[in-house]
């Protein structure tokens, strides 16, 4: 009650205010109601001047939409003199359109025994290519509301083409596929503008603008969302209905130009992204190309929880297509998880929880596997499933971590802590190739993130392992692609080409890892261990190419700790001195002179050569031109 005295009181107190306000609302709406009229009027004599420029088209329309010829300007006026009725009026109107309501479904039950031969001879009305090409040039421009909903209605008929009784809902039937295909094409490719044009926008004239458009905030919205709805849905059936990939890609495409008109369909929205998610995962390279591109912008332009949607949808059919690697489908999941980067590196705050959750189930499976020690547990996590994701997620923390304020940047610590746990929960020669691959992309996230990830011991318990202590035997085999294979044979292990590549890519890892740390002040201390295991690994090897390599890491990895040590002699700030530290050698590091850099440099060409030499002959020998089972490096090594 004083929330009303106090009301009462405010408009009491400004009566000049609330008459003026009264004033100026009265006249926007006189304002207003004289467009409107004018608009009428147009549209009026358009339709008079269509009945003797084309009686054919006037006589579809006085078939399918005789409410558009029937049009009055008393309907329009009446509208207006609503919205100035008072609430008892709108109350009585209410009453009588629930009459009408009522009238109408009574006639629809006693009209039952008609509806069949209506329903026959909507069926029967063709449309044919002429007709389909002037509807087109009707709707084209985007001012008649009319042209419109004929248009979007014989689409209709043709997304649900083939569909029993598809066409008889719709009311029309198209006469042939030219007049399906010239009908569709359009649609597709001009549904945007003539949805933008009926809502008083022309088309947008880049991508940015079309992602940043608001048609829920434009005054002809409500006429126009039953259009808008009526558009996308059937567009969604079609694509459910197409076997072409050239089809489906074309109708991504453009679907995409309509994302802003899904924001007000939620049931749309979730329906579009579910089969989208699925040609993502299931379809053709181009076909996945246009899906994320569709799936990325609903993502970032649709309210929540579409991002959140598309961000599981995303992740899950990427760990439904890693179970299995081979050289046809390793680009196909490298390329899944770069999307899956993308679409988390939209927003951080949101991708965060759902990152947290799946990381905790990589660390739940690792967890399993060091206390049970059983083969079931060991083949969770030595699994191309288990590795494709982990290396996503690395993926994904290097690209969008770096900052030290990212909101994903909590996660480095313990996706580093899974992958050193999963690389030595084997400690076996046989699972090199894993090791070797996981150190790989923590070297990466160390580089990215400017955190220091402890792989030498790694690196040095793999040099040790006896089997690459022995002298090799000679074969003609290769070696397998280590992209390609998570274990290796044990009899393999004795092979002078596996052996090559396990110990030239540690030394090359071994290499990377700590020249990322060249320029550091604690440099000396960091080399002194991997020095001195690599020394030993020297006296313990029986291949004299293996043991010169391991020298020349040593020598490098001496000549940067002396040139360190000499440098921080001559420093005045403590080790505490954070920001200081982080300046030491800037204009050394830009311009590479660190000793190791060029060690680094040649390892890293070296291993570009071999991984090309590899390929190389792998289609050699796939399309016959390499005879004979030699390959690769299969005969070098016998010292």
């Amino acid at each position: 009650e004083e929330d009303e005295e106090d009301e009462e009181d405010e408009e009491g107190a400004n009566p000049a205010a609330a008459a003026a306000g009264s004033k100026g609302g009265l006249a926007g709406v006189k304002k207003s109601n004289k467009l409107l009229r004018e608009e009428i009027n147009q549209h009026q004599k358009d339709l008079s001047d269509l009945k003797e420029s084309d009686p054919e088209f006037f006589k579809y329309l006085q078939e399918e939409d005789a409410d558009l010829l029937e049009f009055d300007e008393s309907e329009g006026e009446e509208e207006d003199d609503d919205e100035d009725e008072d609430e008892d009026d709108e109350d009585d109107e209410d009453d009588e359109e629930e009459g009408e309501k009522t009238r109408s479904v009574g006639k629809k039950k006693g009209g039952k025994k008609g509806s069949g031969a209506d329903r026959k001879s909507k069926s029967q009305r063709m449309l044919s290519s002429a007709m389909v090409q002037k509807l087109c040039e009707r709707a084209g421009s985007g001012d008649a509301l009319g042209a419109a909903r004929n248009l979007f209605r014989a689409y209709r008929a043709a997304a649900h083409y083939g569909d029993e009784d598809g066409d008889e809902e719709a009311g029309v039937k198209l006469a042939s596929s030219a007049a399906f295909h010239s009908l569709v094409t359009f649609v597709l490719e001009e549904s945007d503008t003539i949805l933008r044009g009926l809502l008083g926008h022309a088309p947008a004239g880049h991508p940015d603008e079309a992602r940043l458009f608001k048609p829920h905030q434009q005054s002809r919205w409500r006429k126009v969302e039953p259009l808008a709805k009526s558009f996308l849905g059937n567009t969604l059936h079609l694509l459910g209905q197409l076997t072409d990939a050239d089809m489906s890609r074309f109708l991504l495409a453009r679907l995409n130009a309509s994302v802003p008109f899904l924001s007000q369909f939620e049931r749309l929205t979730r329906k579009t992204l579910k089969t989208v998610l699925q040609l993502f995962g299931s379809g053709e390279p181009a076909l996945r190309v246009q899906s994320i591109l569709l799936i990325r912008n609903m993502a970032a332009v649709l309210p929540p929880p579409t991002l959140e949607r598309a961000a599981k949808g995303v992740y899950r059919q990427f760990a439904a297509n890693a179970k299995f690697v081979n050289k046809d489908s390793i680009e196909h999941v490298f390329f899944m998880s770069t999307c899956v980067s993308e679409i988390y590196g939209l927003d951080q705050q949101q991708a965060y929880p759902l990152a947290f959750t799946y990381i905790r189930q990589l660390a739940s499976l690792l967890r399993g596997a060091l206390t049970n020690k059983s083969k079931e547990a060991f083949r969770a996590v030595y699994c191309w499933q288990y590795v494709n994701c982990l290396e996503c997620w690395v993926r994904v923390l290097s690209a969008h971590a770096k900052d030290e304020t990212a909101a994903l940047r909590p996660l480095v610590y313990p996706v580093a802590q899974v992958a050193l746990g999963a690389a030595r929960l084997l400690p076996s020669a046989r699972y090199a190739p894993l090791r070797l691959r996981l150190i790989r992309v923590l070297n990466g996230l160390s580089a990215a993130t400017g955190h220091f990830v402890p792989v030498a011991p790694l690196l040095l318990e793999l040099l040790g392992f006896s089997e690459l202590n022995k002298t090799p035997q000679q074969t003609k085999s290769r070696a397998p692609d280590f992209s390609l294979v998570l274990r290796v044979a044990k009899q393999e292990l004795r092979s002078p080409a596996v052996q090559e590549v396990i110990v030239e890519g540690a030394l090359q890892l071994l290499t990377e890892h700590l020249n990322q740390w060249a320029y550091s002040p604690a440099f000396p201390e960091l080399a002194h261990v991997p020095s001195r295991d690599l020394r030993r690994f020297c006296k313990a090897t029986q291949v004299s190419r293996f043991r010169k390599a391991a020298r020349s890491v040593v020598d490098a990895a001496e000549r940067n700790a002396d040139w360190i040590a000499r440098k921080r002699d001559n420093v005045d700030f403590a080790p505490k001195d954070t920001d200081r530290i982080r300046g030491f050698l800037a204009a050394e590091r830009d311009g590479k002179k660190a000793p190791l850099e060029k060690l680094a440099e040649q390892l890293r060409v070296k291993e570009r050569q071999r991984i090309a030499a590899n390929q190389a002959t792998d289609v050699l020998l796939s399309s016959g031109n390499a005879p004979g089972g030699g390959g690769g490096g299969g005969g070098r090594g016998g010292d």
